[in-house]
């Protein structure tokens, strides 16, 4: 059986954790075997920290990849409804996914009503993946954290991360303009 901790990394797979009971007192899951010590240490005060303001629970799920599921937020909501069942009103799940540089961030009405839609889609499209394209999976979970708790405070959203207008292109594109790009094919 799995075992959830928040002072060392445990390898789960998608199936370990979708089989694994309702995490009652642990407030992460790693497959990544990337995050420290000191990350954990942070999701864990985070977690407390939201549960105290809010009564809401807060759970975060790094792991490499899909295997069968490829949408993360239709997975991260099976997470949601396994674990919770029909009481999600005040739970939710980061979910970060450095192999696939996508994640979702989901819960239940109370606590989703906590976040501007945009905040959660930069998350979601932004800060995990510029984190994840540069294989820093701690970084991409405390910069999500750090987003999540700034509305939970009341305070002004920290943003997306600073490189990002600047060096990020979508996936799979390339930092040549379509013009630039027909100009050096060759004609055969």
């Amino acid at each position: 059986m799995l075992a959830l901790s928040t002072a060392v990394p445990v390898m789960a797979s998608e199936v370990d954790v979708l089989s694994e009971p309702t995490p009652v007192t642990k407030a992460a899951i790693d497959d990544t075997e990337k995050l420290w010590g000191s990350t954990f240490k942070t999701i864990t005060e985070d977690a407390k920290a939201i549960k105290s303001k809010t009564g809401d629970t807060l759970r975060v799920v790094v792991l490499r990849r899909l295997e069968f599921e490829n949408d993360p937020e239709v997975f991260a909501d099976k997470l949601l409804d396994l674990w919770y069942g029909g009481d999600i009103d005040d739970k939710g799940i980061l979910l970060v996914l450095t192999g696939m540089e996508d994640g979702a961030l989901v819960g239940g009405e109370k606590f989703m009503s906590r976040f501007d839609p945009d905040l959660t889609e930069s998350i979601v499209a932004d800060t995990i993946p510029y984190w994840s394209r540069q294989d820093k999976p701690n970084r991409a979970v405390l910069a999500s954290l750090e987003r999540i708790m700034a509305a939970i405070d009341g305070k002004e959203d920290p943003g997306p991360p600073e490189g990002l207008k600047k060096t990020t292109l979508p996936k799979g594109a390339t930092a040549r303009t379509p013009e630039q790009v027909e100009k050096t094919r060759r004609v055969s």
